[in-house]
């Protein structure tokens, strides 16, 4: 193409630019003339060459033609969006986090704390539980030692499940619970340690205070609750059959007070419950005589019936109520064996063969157990759900003072 050819083509593209400006559209003759003009003006450009312009220019009229109205100038274009930091929603309160009880041993039950506010809530059906991973290690020819590794500690257990760590105990011997009172928040428990060693212990359940040997020498432990609430407790070694060496209430108030005063036990108790009394020896008007006492425990009421003096000489105790008579065991001085005797109320000691059956004894109860017997060293019989959550030792509030209680203690052997 020459350069005049194309010098005219793009004064021909300016004008066809120029008059969509100026006007609202081109008709295909006016770029006819147009053409002419261009091809006077250059009679050197070919005539295939014009032609073609022509049929250029034609095409480009007619598409201008069949737009009514000019295209609006672009706007400026809008610099692309700078996309906003996503911003994360505020988020609203979290729900409190529940802050669990510490723990000195990482198998302890996760547990909450205890609050005054719970304590109000505490009655029937609340289990005091015994977490403990205590044991003996055994040392040849000796009793051994505890592992100074272990732990033990007390927990509530609400009737729906939710559980409370209370306090730590010590950890010179295996611990059970004896009772606990929720209006008090107390527990008694008993200790035992190495060989034939034991203790019992008061706990504040609130403060964590521990007192030992809370009643002095004696090695208290609770027989039966009443229904004014009032607990009998007695002094009796857990392990062997001794005498008593006295019987307590312990009083709604937490204070303890003697049953028998100064004239003491002879022997053992009998706890007679159809006739809701103790019956037990007491030393006699003159030396070497018995006296029978008839203690009420609902009434409080004494009654005292003379003996006289044991045909043996040696030491005795009761051993049942018969009627009118009591039943009266003596160590046999001839021997190791023991004497029986039926003794009546005018002093009248008869020898009988050794009554067949249980007695009510509380010594023997408390030794070997009882299932209506609130503690005894052989220990309770723990439901397995109770067993499964880890705890070593339960004892469930009953549904009201005296009731039965949900868990019984183990008898020798069960």
């Amino acid at each position: 193409m020459s350069d005049d050819f194309r010098t005219g083509i793009d004064e021909l593209m300016e004008e066809v630019a120029d008059r969509h400006r100026s006007g609202p559209g081109l008709s295909v003759a006016a770029v006819e003339r147009t053409a002419r003009r261009r091809r006077l003006r250059h009679e050197s450009v070919l005539a295939a060459g014009a032609l073609a312009v022509v049929a250029v220019l034609a095409l480009s009229a007619t598409a201008l033609a069949h737009r009514t109205a000019p295209i609006p100038p672009a706007s400026t274009p809008s610099p692309p969006a700078t996309p906003s930091p996503s911003v994360s929603p505020t988020p609203g309160p979290s729900p409190t986090t529940v802050q669990l009880a510490a723990k000195e041993s990482p198998t302890e039950p996760d547990a909450l704390p205890m609050t005054d506010a719970t304590w109000g809530g505490v009655g029937p059906g609340w289990t005091l539980t015994l977490f403990s991973t205590m044991s003996i290690v055994g040392e040849e020819g000796s009793y051994g030692h505890f592992d100074p590794a272990g732990r033990q500690a007390l927990f509530l257990v609400a009737p729906d499940g939710t559980t409370y760590r209370l306090v730590s105990l010590v950890v010179d011997g295996d611990a059970q619970v004896m009772w606990w009172d929720a209006t008090a928040r107390s527990a008694w428990v008993f200790v035992k340690g190495l060989g034939e060693s034991w203790d019992q212990v008061q706990v504040d359940l609130g403060t964590g205070d521990q007192t030992r040997s809370f009643l002095g020498s004696a090695d208290p432990a609770p027989v039966l609750q009443l229904a004014d609430g009032r607990v009998l407790w007695v002094d009796a070694n857990p392990y062997f059959p001794t005498s008593l060496g006295g019987m307590y209430w312990h009083e709604v108030d937490g204070s303890f007070s003697s049953i028998t005063g100064t004239t003491g036990i002879v022997g053992d108790a009998l706890l007679d419950r159809p006739t809701d009394r103790l019956v037990y020896l007491a030393p006699g008007a003159i030396d070497g005589a018995l006296a029978r006492i008839s203690y009420g425990l609902t009434s409080g009421s004494t009654e005292s019936d003379d003996l006289g003096t044991p045909p043996s000489g040696t030491a005795c105790s009761v051993h049942d109520v018969v009627d009118i008579s009591t039943v009266v065991v003596c160590d046999d001085p001839e021997g190791f064996g023991q004497l029986f005797y039926d003794v009546t109320g005018a002093g009248e000691w008869r020898p009988v063969p050794e009554p067949a059956g249980p007695t009510r004894l509380i010594q023997p109860m408390l030794t070997c157990g009882a299932p209506d017997l609130p503690w005894s060293p052989s220990g309770r019989a723990l439901p397995e759900a109770l067993v499964a959550q880890g705890w070593r030792d339960a004892f469930t509030l009953p549904e009201r003072a005296g009731a039965p209680l949900p868990i019984p203690t183990l008898s020798c052997g069960g």
